[in-house]
């Protein structure tokens, strides 16, 4: 993955926790649609621009994640 974030801020700004919880979201994800090694993902988020309101609710997220799991799993074995 790959953020045009400042050098030191991997998962976001400080105390932001809804912009550190979408990194880790899409990090998540990434791990189970990368199909080749080395792969880069570019994803969208702007420093201190971007809302991240899709990723509060927690609860909402962990059934989000298990549902899109699912589906790549069973994508595999077809």
């Amino acid at each position: 993955m790959f953020l045009r974030w400042p050098f030191g801020h991997p998962l976001g700004e400080p105390f932001n926790k809804s912009q550190q919880r979408a990194v880790l979201t899409e990090a998540l994800k990434a791990m189970y649609s990368i199909k080749e090694p080395g792969t880069i993902l570019d994803l969208p988020f702007r420093w201190r621009k971007t809302s991240y309101d899709d990723y509060k609710d927690l609860e909402r997220l962990r059934l989000l994640f298990m549902d899109y799991q699912k589906n790549q799993i069973q994508e595999k074995e077809v």
